[in-house]
């Protein structure tokens, strides 16, 4: 099977996004980028003081599992409306969980290299996903396939 590419003109991969299963969310660039961030998410906290384990640290790995949940969820929905509202929610996930790292940084859990890094991740998760409900929002069918050949 194809994966589905939105990490480069959007124009360019349209006629790639609906010749694949929309529900498959694992083929998506912004998906993958999405959970190796959230690995690397879980690594980084895995640092922080126990005195965090119930605050900080579990505020900020739901709040990045929460971009690739909706991202899945989203596709499973039956329409691309439905999608866009949780890519919204994939959106203000990704501002949150960057919100998080930010306090982290500035308590001294995170050193502001490895806070840049991750947020220079974080930053261009939300333009993928920006684009990606763009896309589904503006297009002219509500409905979007759910087969290979749609």
């Amino acid at each position: 099977m194809p994966v589905t590419r939105l990490n480069g003109s959007l124009e360019a991969s349209t006629e790639l996004w609906l010749s694949v299963p929309v529900s498959d969310y694992r083929t998506l660039d912004v998906w993958q980028l999405s959970h190796a961030t959230r690995l690397e998410i879980y690594r980084l906290t895995a640092s922080y003081p126990s005195s965090e384990q119930f605050g900080l640290i579990s505020q900020t790995r739901r709040a990045a599992s929460s971009i690739t949940s909706n991202v899945a969820e989203g596709a499973g929905r039956g329409s691309r409306r439905e999608y866009g509202r949780f890519l919204s929610y994939a959106i203000g996930s990704a501002n949150e969980t960057e919100d998080h790292l930010l306090l982290a940084r500035d308590l001294g859990y995170l050193q502001p290299d490895t806070w840049r890094s991750i947020t220079e991740r974080l930053e261009r998760i939300r333009s993928m996903l920006i684009r990606l409900r763009s896309y589904l929002l503006s297009a002219p069918n509500d409905a979007y396939p759910t087969t290979g050949n749609g």
